[in-house]
């Protein structure tokens, strides 16, 4: 790194320009053309400052192509006085694109501070993303999904939880998952909860409580996300299978009874009415007779 060339500016500036150096942040001052900058700027931008002697340089080694357009925003923000932080992409030495904010005060003489807000425009990015997904999925998924906060409060969720439910949003964001779970206790929801943290996933089945007071069986697939301290569920509506398998386990019951039951014979014949053949249960087993 090299040091800031004092001497090009007035001998009662170099005060400043020494404070500027010192200052942990990357900060720039600048006098007509001339500009200067602290060992911050450079690390943040790749250049020293035997590489950029002029505003001039600035802009078109940290903007490249599109130099000019920048340097029209910079002159008018200049002549506003600087009102409000601007942001801006800069290409360091190495190639890398960076998201910065500046601040600035003056409008001959001009000291700038400029912040690396990279890893924060990349957070933001991020937030968007997920937000787009999660409107795909509010819209297209046929579950439930819901989110829960650590005291049991529903804190979003989709249409298709509503409908389930029989609540509307306004509704369900007014009540606590306890007021809609109907196969444990307050307390045994508090440590299943709890499991839950220590674990990081469940997938169970429970009954839920609907806002017309009938019951449905429901099976939860959820994950607790440690970094917003949230439940993160999918409910699906298990009823009309639950049913469908009971009464097929019904049915196969009432089969084995009556097989174990009976010995009588059960005759069989084709559609035609020929070759009859006759069936006879023996204790469950099947024996066929024909003639």
């Amino acid at each position: 790194m090299t040091t800031m060339p004092y001497d090009i500016f007035h001998p009662d500036r170099k005060a400043l320009m020494a404070i500027i150096e010192a200052l942990p942040v990357a900060a720039l001052y600048t006098e007509g053309d001339h500009i200067c900058f602290n060992r911050a700027a450079e690390r943040l931008i790749g250049y020293g400052m035997d590489e950029i002697r002029s505003i001039d340089d600035w802009f078109q080694k940290l903007h490249g192509p599109c130099h000019k357009k920048i340097r029209e925003i910079y002159d008018s923000d200049r002549a506003a006085g600087f009102p409000a932080p601007r942001r801006v992409t800069i290409t360091t030495k190495d190639g890398c694109r960076r998201h910065v904010e500046f601040s600035a005060s003056g409008t001959d003489r001009i000291i700038y501070i400029m912040h690396d807000i990279t890893d924060l425009v990349s957070a933001q990015e991020q937030v968007k993303e997920n937000a787009a997904r999660y409107q795909i999925l509010n819209s297209t998924s046929m579950d439930g999904f819901w989110v829960v906060d650590q005291s049991g409060k529903i804190i979003e969720m989709n249409d298709a939880c509503c409908a389930m439910l029989g609540y509307s949003r306004e509704e369900l964001l007014a009540i606590n998952l306890r007021d809609i779970e109907a196969a444990e206790s307050p307390e045994e929801t508090n440590k299943h909860m709890c499991a839950l943290i220590n674990s990081g996933y469940d997938r169970f089945e429970t009954h839920h409580r609907r806002k017309d007071g009938r019951i449905i069986d429901v099976e939860i697939s959820t994950t607790y996300e440690y970094t917003t301290n949230c439940f993160l569920a999918f409910v699906r509506d298990i009823t009309e299978h639950k049913y469908a398998d009971k009464a097929l386990r019904q049915s196969e019951e009432r089969y084995r009874r009556f097989s174990s039951l009976t010995s009588d014979y059960v005759n069989f014949c084709s559609r035609q009415g020929d070759s009859p053949y006759r069936v006879r249960w023996m204790g469950g087993a099947v024996e066929a007779i024909t003639g």
